[in-house]
């Protein structure tokens, strides 16, 4: 064989090889994770009284709650940290539509474990005036439920 039919014919392998992979990679399909969740609950955390905070504060963090009294964790849906060196921190809870008849906030102490003791503010619930908490609905046609600030007391621990 000569020369240019054996250069052709590499060419022409290289050619079909390039498609191939090309196509092979154009046709695969990439998980992406579970990306944002289109239904929450956002609000602010407002803290009453700051100088009040104990200093063994490890963590708080928003919950909301399918039950009134949850039958186990999986009808409790936590937010992430909230910054509780601030008066006021935003905070988002990541949840399935439905109604949560109470959303409050907690904190756990350093070296211990989360106790519902450690609970200091629930949504509707505010100092000197209303005593009643209020549930945060989140629906197909209403997927996020905003601005539901709780107030926030350290001087119930």
């Amino acid at each position: 064989m000569s020369w240019r039919i054996k250069h052709f014919f590499r060419v022409i392998h290289f050619v079909v090889f390039a498609a191939a992979i090309s196509g092979l990679v154009l046709s695969c399909e990439f998980d992406h994770g579970l990306g944002p969740s289109a239904t929450k609950i956002t609000g602010r955390v407002i803290f009453d009284d700051p100088a009040a905070r104990p200093g063994n504060v490890d963590e708080v963090r928003v919950v909301a709650t399918a039950k009134f009294l949850p039958d186990d964790l999986g009808d409790v849906y936590f937010s992430t940290a909230v910054r509780f060196d601030l008066a006021q921190a935003r905070y988002e809870i990541s949840a399935p539509a439905g109604s949560y008849p109470v959303v409050g906030v907690l904190w756990k102490e350093r070296g211990k474990n989360w106790d519902i003791k450690k609970l200091i503010g629930i949504y509707g619930v505010k100092k000197d005036s209303t005593l009643a908490p209020r549930a945060v609905q989140i629906t197909k046609a209403n997927p996020v439920a905003g601005n539901v600030d709780i107030f926030a007391y350290w001087q119930i621990n």
